[in-house]
């Protein structure tokens, strides 16, 4: 959690995901390699917050932080990243829900271009959409 972050538009979260090769002796360290990263920013062109549930595609490694841009990089297609960046007021709300991109995917923006316009809205299923009266 990051609070009283200044807003600045290259402001990035940076992961990188390893494979861990544990030891078969315990005494013995275990051992990591890089598998894959990604980055999303942080906060948008007008000093928001970046919030909302991102799909970050898995780029193989070394860590690029110089890119802005991060769309015309290889992508590890069988790799992904579901992340939520939400306001620190809205921490405890969002620690209600599950955290299960198999079931709630749809709800995951692609994050390729983070300044990109938010796709539209799912439109109501029929049960649900509002009666012209």
């Amino acid at each position: 959690q990051f609070q009283q972050v200044p807003p600045a538009e290259g402001l990035r979260i940076i992961f990188e995901l390893q494979s861990v090769k544990v030891a078969a002796d315990a005494a013995a360290a275990a051992s990591s390699a890089p598998v894959a990263w990604s980055a999303v920013r942080v906060f948008n062109r007008d000093g928001s917050l970046n919030k909302g549930l991102w799909r970050l595609a898995g780029h193989p490694p070394p860590i690029r932080p110089d890119l802005d841009d991060l769309g015309g990089l290889h992508r590890l297609q069988e790799l992904g990243l579901c992340v939520r960046i939400v306001h620190p007021s809205q921490a405890d709300l969002h620690a209600l829900f599950n955290v299960n991109p198999d079931v709630t995917l749809l709800q995951y923006r692609k994050a390729h271009d983070p300044f990109a316009a938010p796709p539209p809205p799912l439109p109501a299923p029929p049960s649900l959409a509002p009666s012209a009266a």
